[in-house]
């Protein structure tokens, strides 16, 4: 119950962090929430069918098969939407670099982590993703900072605590 709390309650922190600013709500506004929802409910769903259908695999052949199987669906695109113009060794490189050292070794631990503390509690960690989005606004756009983003940053911490058990233990020790 403290987990589906939490999750409630991070879901509602990224609302009133994202919330109330002066941006208009026009119809690209909209989609983008729309659709960053979307990716959100995805990864959740993904996670918990990792963790479902991934029991007693080794996290390794988990991300070997996740990169090969993303491999498999997006190389025939190329074949359809060809690059404009032939890729510098710079772009090749990057392109690399993303896929081996982000990408793959992120997965890796991904699937470590589910196969080690849950996929609740891995995934919970994605409610951080707009905190550092408007960290960086914050940096390096110089974007103004509300009451709301405070109040929201508060609410997805109390989330992440709630969903990885701590709070639930520290209630309990006061309640004892």
């Amino acid at each position: 119950m403290t987990r589906a709390s939490g999750l409630i309650l991070g879901l509602g922190g990224v609302g009133v962090l994202v919330g109330w600013s002066p941006e208009p709500l026009d119809k690209t506004v909209l989609y983008s929430v729309l659709f960053s929802l979307g990716a959100a409910l995805a990864y959740g769903f993904g996670g918990l069918y990792a963790a479902r259908v991934g029991k007693g695999v080794q996290p390794l052949t988990l991300a070997i098969g996740q990169q090969f199987g993303a491999a498999i669906w997006l190389l025939p695109l190329v074949a359809v939407f060809p690059p404009p113009e032939r890729p510098t060794m710079a772009a090749v490189l990057s392109v690399l670099g993303l896929s081996l050292v982000c990408t793959a070794f992120a997965y890796l631990l991904y699937f470590r982590l589910i196969a080690s503390v849950g996929a609740v509690r891995t995934v919970s960690v994605t409610f951080l993703v707009p905190v550092f989005g408007i960290l960086w606004g914050v940096i390096f756009l110089h974007e103004s900072v509300y009451l709301n983003t405070i109040a929201g940053l508060g609410i997805v911490l109390l989330s992440i605590l709630l969903i990885g058990g701590r709070a639930r233990k520290a209630v309990g020790q006061k309640g004892a």
